[in-house]
């Protein structure tokens, strides 16, 4: 993971870690699976979560596998568990390039919008985890 800062003359800083997933092995793989599964969410409602995780645990400095805490790609995999709980996103065993390539989403998926309740079950999902290690099956949705 390369971590780059932009500096502006607004005193505002842009922190980006940008990962080489196509030089890590099985990293494009990861890419790939991750793009697979959130393409299958019935809106981009799903991607904006993820996306509004990942910015809420780096600024809160929860990104930090060196001190301890999960990285941003563990995130991306806790957000993503979370919204198949709550039946946003299928497991990504159901999902094949070609179904999305149809369209065909799963009938009962949800939208995860993110509403002040919605973002409550996902603190109390991580809070679930606790401090010892928790698996998480995102093939299998478990």
């Amino acid at each position: 993971v390369l971590k780059l800062r932009f500096r502006c003359t607004l005193a505002t800083n842009l922190e980006v870690d940008l990962t080489m997933g196509e030089e890590m092995p099985g990293g494009a793989e990861v890419d790939r699976l991750v793009r697979l599964l959130l393409c299958a969410a019935p809106d981009d409602s799903a991607f904006c979560f993820v996306r509004t995780v990942k910015i809420f645990a780096k600024a809160r400095c929860l990104v930090d596998a060196y001190g301890g805490f999960l990285n941003s790609l563990s995130w991306v995999f806790v957000a993503l568990a979370f919204l198949q709980v709550e039946q946003c996103l299928p497991p990504l065993r159901n999902v094949t390039e070609q179904s999305l390539q149809k369209q065909q989403h799963h009938p009962r998926l949800r939208s995860a919008s993110p509403s002040p309740a919605f973002l409550g079950r996902f603190f109390s999902f991580v809070q679930s985890l606790g401090p010892l290690p928790s698996r998480l099956s995102l093939m299998s949705a478990e």
